[in-house]
């Protein structure tokens, strides 16, 4: 099977899954997601970064702070701490591909390329080799299984 083909399924693979996590969406394309931005405010309401879904990667939350981990214009990983609760950052991604896994991770389905099934659980392994396997708690595993199926 060559590369092509294998991009090509794994393409509709995600299409299908995050058809799942967003029914009410009519179509869902790469163009769909490549114009949507996510707004992140702070505690006191400032706007205080805007990142493309398509460059995001992962919301990994430490007590109030959340670090958002995404790629820049030139494809570096970056990171940026947000004073917000991982709740309030979900709620905002609501109706996006990104998704809650873990009581302090919120992932990007889009950026996943394998669902490991390991002897703790599962771990969301993502397609930058710069970031840790992402696990999934017991709480959302069934749901996280299901949008891979």
């Amino acid at each position: 099977m060559s590369a092509r083909v294998k991009i090509d399924l794994l393409s509709q693979a995600v299409k299908q899954m995050v058809r799942k996590v967003m029914p009410n969406m009519e179509s869902v394309d790469n163009q769909s997601f490549s114009d949507s931005k996510i707004a992140f405010l702070d505690d006191s309401g400032a706007l205080r970064l805007t990142v493309a879904s398509e460059n995001l990667y992962c919301i990994r939350s430490d007590d109030n702070y959340v670090d958002i981990l995404y790629s820049d214009n030139k494809g570096l990983l970056r990171k940026y701490l947000l004073r917000r609760r991982l709740k309030s950052v979900e709620e905002t991604c609501a109706g996006t591909s990104l998704v809650r896994c873990h009581r302090q991770f919120i992932v990007n389905l889009l950026k996943v390329k394998i669902l490991r099934c390991s002897d703790v659980g599962y771990e969301l392994e993502l397609d930058n080799k710069e970031l840790p396997p992402i696990p999934v708690s017991k709480t959302y595993a069934k749901s996280i299984a299901e949008k891979f199926r």
